[in-house]
């Protein structure tokens, strides 16, 4: 899986062609979606998804800009840990 999603990050990083990148951004997505919690941690501790991210975030096509969101919001929930108690 993790030498699948390294590949899939290439080819979107190298890509002039938009519809390969969306086809790349699409494959991304559905591994993230579809992975288990240990298997997102590991990918997204071995690889710069931040970048990823930020990086379809400031695209012009909309369509990168979207697919980066959703990105974003699959992997929110592994950046933090929750603890169960609020802190004021």
């Amino acid at each position: 899986m993790t030498l699948t999603w390294i590949c899939l990050n290439a080819v979107f990083r190298s890509t002039a062609t938009p519809q390969i990148r969306v086809k790349a951004l699409t494959a991304l997505t559905k591994i993230l979606y579809f992975s288990t919690s240990q298997v997102l941690t590991e990918l997204l501790r071995e690889t710069a998804c931040s970048s990823l991210i930020a990086s379809m975030l400031v695209s012009k096509d909309l369509a990168t800009v979207g697919t980066g969101m959703r990105l974003y919001v699959l992997s929110l929930p592994l950046s933090f840990s929750y603890s169960g108690e609020s802190q004021h």
